[in-house]
C-alpha cells in the first residue's frame, strides 16, 4: 500500500494534477501526505546542507588555526555554534520523518 501511495503521489506530482477520487477524505489525506513528504524532503536537504557547511567551517577553522591567522577561542566558538545548528537541523529532520511515518501507518490502518 505504501509504495502504491508513493507511486500515485509521484504521478500526480509530475503532472501537477491532483488524483481524482470519489471520496473527499482520500483526496484530503493524499494532499496532507504529499505536503508531509515535501516537508520531509526539505528538512533532509536542509540538514545535509548544514552538515556540509559545518564540515567546511571546521576544515577552514583547522587550517586557520595551524596558520596562526585566528585565535583558538574564535575558531572553537564558531565550530561550536555550527555544531549546535547541525544538531537542531538533525532534530528537525528526525521529527519530520517520525511524523511522516506515523501518518503513513495511520493511512495504512485506515485502508485495511
Amino acid at each position: 500500500m505504501f509504495f502504491r501511495l508513493l507511486k500515485r503521489l509521484r504521478l500526480s506530482n509530475s503532472a501537477n494534477v491532483l488524483p481524482i477520487y470519489g471520496d473527499r477524505s482520500l483526496l484530503e489525506r493524499d494532499i496532507i501526505i504529499k505536503e508531509r513528504v515535501r516537508q520531509a524532503r526539505l528538512s533532509f536537504n536542509l540538514t545535509l546542507t548544514v552538515i556540509l557547511l559545518n564540515t567546511l567551517v571546521t576544515v577552514v577553522g583547522v587550517g586557520l588555526l595551524f596558520s596562526g591567522n585566528l585565535p583558538e577561542g574564535t575558531i572553537i566558538t564558531v565550530v561550536g555554534l555550527t555544531s549546535n545548528v547541525v544538531a537542531d537541523s538533525r532534530r528537525l529532520d528526525r521529527d519530520t520523518s517520525e511524523s511522516l511515518e506515523k501518518l503513513m501507518r495511520r493511512s495504512q490502518q485506515e485502508d485495511e
